[in-house]
């Protein structure tokens, strides 16, 4: 049977990328959201319309997540980085920007600054992933083998449409009373197509240059504003791994944190109480902090009162 469950937004041609956008909102900085690995941009449905209220936003999926079509490059930050400079002069939507990125999204956001700094004029970083991150285990690169070789595997079996239903709906089965039920059937109709298992491993073959001793990502934002949200469970919640019980890796995550909030000069930290990795943006309550935090920065950026 033939999904007929239409995208959200709608799609632009950029050179021979064809780009899912969510467009929403008038005025001026521009707010651009960076998904996290594995993410699109309806992940920000309960920030997105709240940041729109008061100024120009843009979602949108890069290429090989959501409705975004995948390109033959490789998702180096180099090239990540210009398909979503070329997007956005495609769409005429001029600088300065606002940076909001979850998870994976932070490393992009601050290689983007790092290219274009004169364009950029603060960085919001959601739950960010740390370049650095993966140091604290031991034999990473050995699980790394192991987790793409499971995702390929994954993958294969969403080509039977009720298993790639299934798998799609487990990361997100929490959140279903938070998610519209268009929503949802939107977020299905992509995340249960081998497509979308062959994006995340993708973009994972290019991790070396976002992770580790050899990642190109700057350490260092000078004096831009900068905002860290960070979940005070983040990991609490999940599973521990190689020897490391979940309460070591949370607390080995907001050590990484703190180092984010220290990149620029200007960095302030913020701690989301309760909130895990997926719920910060997922979750209602939790969202409502991230939104109210971004409106603040961009009145207080326009030099009005938060």
């Amino acid at each position: 049977m033939t999904d007929k469950t239409s995208p959200p937004g709608k799609h632009v041609q950029v050179g021979v990328q064809p780009f899912h956008v969510q467009p929403l909102g008038e005025g001026q900085p521009t707010v651009v959201f960076e998904n996290g690995l594995g993410g699109s941009g309806i992940q920000w449905m309960h920030v997105q319309p709240q940041v729109a209220a008061i100024t120009r936003t843009l979602a949108y999926d890069r290429a090989g997540q959501g409705w975004s079509d995948a390109s033959p490059q490789p998702r180096t930050p180099q090239q990540v980085t210009a398909e979503l400079h070329g997007l956005l002069a495609e769409l005429q939507l001029p600088p300065p920007y606002i940076l909001v990125s979850h998870s994976f999204g932070g490393l992009i956001s601050r290689y983007f600054y790092h290219q274009y700094p004169a364009e950029v004029q603060a960085i919001v970083l959601v739950d960010s992933s740390h370049e650095l991150q993966m140091e604290i285990i031991k034999e990473y690169q050995r699980m790394a083998v192991t987790q793409k070789r499971a995702m390929r595997m994954i993958g294969w079996a969403a080509n039977i449409p009720f298993i790639g239903s299934f798998l799609a709906a487990q990361p997100l089965k929490e959140f279903r009373a938070y998610v519209p039920d268009e929503t949802w059937r939107q977020y299905l109709a992509y995340a249960s197509k081998p497509a979308y298992y062959r994006g995340i491993l993708t973009e994972m073959d290019s991790f070396d240059q976002y992770f580790g001793k050899t990642n190109i990502i700057p350490n260092t934002l000078g004096d831009l504003p900068l905002l860290v949200i960070t979940a005070a469970e983040s990991l609490l919640q999940g599973r521990g791994m190689a020897g490391l019980t979940a309460a070591q890796l949370n607390d080995a995550h907001q050590q990484r944190q703190a180092e984010l909030a220290r990149l620029s000069s200007r960095g302030r930290h913020i701690l989301v109480p309760q909130a895990t990795h997926m719920s910060i943006v997922m979750n209602p309550t939790y969202a409502q902090v991230v939104s109210d935090a971004i409106r603040d920065l961009i009145n207080e950026l326009r030099g009005k009162s938060a």
